[in-house]
């Protein structure tokens, strides 16, 4: 069976047990710029992710690759 979960109730799960979220949105930053491909424009590397299960907006990858530039 597959049900969704609210984001904020994950997140004050993890608060309440003192999980750090951070290291985890950090690691999928870091997979996102590994996959991430300078030859090809914003939208194909997001149509690229999306191939490998990664879900990321316009803004939040020109926001990474405009980190590492």
């Amino acid at each position: 069976n597959l049900f969704s979960i609210c984001s904020k109730t994950l997140y004050n799960y993890c608060a309440d047990r003192n999980i750090d979220t951070k290291l985890a949105k950090s690691n999928l930053d870091d997979e996102i710029l590994g996959l991430y491909d300078c030859n090809l424009s914003i939208r194909k590397n997001i149509e690229q992710m999306a191939e490998y299960g990664l879900k990321v907006s316009y803004y939040k990858l020109q926001r990474l690759v405009s980190k590492i530039q």
